[in-house]
Parts: C-alpha cells; structure tokens; sequence
C-alpha cells in the first residue's frame, strides 16, 4: 500500500512552499519535517515524498521527490477524525528517518515537475471512476424514489423531482463524455497537464450539488447512516473504500472542492496556464517584481 505525502500545514494551496527537509549523507538522505492530509497513510508501507534538498535554490527547484519507507523508526502516523466520522487522512511526523539514494525518482530538484505530472494524473484519471460511482448512486436514488411516497404518491411520480433528476442526469452525462475525453488523451500517451483541472473543478463541484439534491430528494431516509429502510439505502462503495450511505457521500463531497487542489486553485490553473490569463498577485511574486 502506497501514500502520497505533499501537503504540509502551512504547505497546501502553495505546496512549493514545503519545508520538510531531505539532508544529503552520503548514500541516503536524513528526512526531517510534516506532512498532513495523507490519505491511508496509516495503513501505507510506503510514501511517495515531496521534500527539500536544496533550501538555497528557488522554491520551485529546491524540491525532489524520494521513495519513502513508511515502517521505519522515526515515522509517526497519526489518524485524523474526519466530519464522516471516518479516518482516511493523517498527519505524518518524521524525526531523522531514512531515504536511500537509490529511491530518488528523477534527478535532484526535479520533484515539483514530477508532482504536476502525478497531481495532473490525479485529478484527470480516476474521472470514469467518479462517473460510474455516480451512476450507481444514481440508480439507487431512482429505485429509493419510486418506492418512497409523498403526499401519498411515489416521489418519482413528483414533476418537480422528476425535473430535477433528470437535470442531475444531464450533468452526469457530461461528466461521463469529460472523462472518456481523459482516457483518450490517456490512451494516446499524453499527459493530463493544466486541462485535467477543468476535469477536477467540473466533477468536485458537481459532486456537491449531486449529493445536495440526494438528500433534498429523500429528506430524512437520506439522513440515516444505520437502520434505514433497506429500499433507501446507498449501499454502494466510497471513493475512500468503505460502505457508503447518503449521508456519508453528502459529507465527503465537501471535501472534493478542498483535496487535490481547492476549486481556487483549479480556476488559477485554467485562467493562467489553458487561458493564458495574467498570473494571480502574491506577495512572492510582487517581492521578486
């Protein structure tokens, strides 16, 4: 099982600005620092390590990227409570743990590239993945609307809740041609590069008005983690691997607009490098102006 280890509290939208250290000796490098958000890294038996081996070079080309040994001494992973009621995220405190030489991936300094391939990735390809979770959910939500009753008729028989299924529909669909739009350029052998956040930003805010509208539809059924009515339950796996229910999905949604890069960042990326719009104002940037 493998981890991602990027974030750092104070080294999230701004990832460059990371500062856990990797110091050379000789044949591996002494890790010191923190990262946060590491999803399954308390599970993980090793890591996938942004860290800082030239603090005197830019912060852009100070960075590389290292195998990284989970199970080793030194290494303190500690669960985070979610709003779920989950732990999929960590904080991960490393004190002079250890990473060979030989794990370097790419060469010295070339870490940050490598994490805009790897994020690009992310963000673009597991689209389908997303698409076809959607679609179960959807499903579910059209047997539980013909089997729950309103003012003594079904909800699907409600014009109000047919428009607004129907409209959630839609939207899928164009996240599914979105997605399929993904694996071709995927299937070609290119990379996702600064288009993959219009895929993210489209599906992360998707995902949140979908849920929205499960929950508006349902009401109270949709509320209920445990002990509901069987006809009403979601009953089909999280992007986080654990059985899901409405509520559950309703509240891990909020979180798609935060992970990954938050839909600010996301609409940075497309103005500045698809549009070619002018870069966003920023103290670093302003200081070197």
């Amino acid at each position: 099982m493998w981890c991602q280890l990027y974030s750092e509290p104070n080294s999230g939208s701004d990832l460059a600005s990371l500062r856990t250290r990797a110091q050379d000796k000789d044949d591996h490098f002494v890790v010191n620092g923190q990262k946060i958000w590491t999803s399954g890294g308390h599970i993980a038996d090793f890591g996938i390590l942004l860290a800082r081996t030239d603090p005197a070079a830019p912060k852009h080309k100070g960075i590389s990227c290292l195998l990284f040994n989970m199970r080793q001494p030194g290494v303190e992973v500690r669960p985070l409570k979610q709003i779920t009621g989950s732990s999929e995220f960590n904080e991960v405190f490393m004190t002079n743990a250890r990473a060979e030489k030989r794990d370097l991936i790419g060469r010295l300094g070339q870490g940050w590239a490598i994490a805009q391939t790897t994020l690009g990735f992310e963000r673009g390809g597991n689209s389908m993945a997303r698409v076809t979770r959607y679609a179960s959910a959807f499903d579910r939500l059209i047997d539980a609307a013909k089997k729950v009753s309103r003012g003594g008729r079904p909800l699907l028989e409600d014009p109000v809740v047919r428009a607004k299924l129907g409209r959630v529909y839609a939207e899928m669909e164009v996240q599914r041609y979105a997605a399929l739009r993904v694996l071709s350029a995927l299937q070609k052998g290119e990379a996702p590069g600064a288009a993959s956040s219009i895929t993210k930003l489209s599906y992360s805010e998707f995902e949140k008005r979908y849920y929205e509208l499960c929950l508006e539809i349902l009401g109270p059924y949709g509320q209920i983690v445990d002990g509901g009515l069987e006809e009403t339950t979601l009953d089909v796996d999280s992007s986080s691997g654990v059985r899901s229910s409405w509520a559950y999905a309703f509240l891990w949604a909020r979180a798609g607009t935060i992970y990954s890069g938050s839909s600010e960042i996301q609409k940075n990326v497309i103005g500045e490098r698809v549009l070619g719009l002018p870069k966003e104002i920023r103290a670093d940037r302003v200081a070197k102006a």
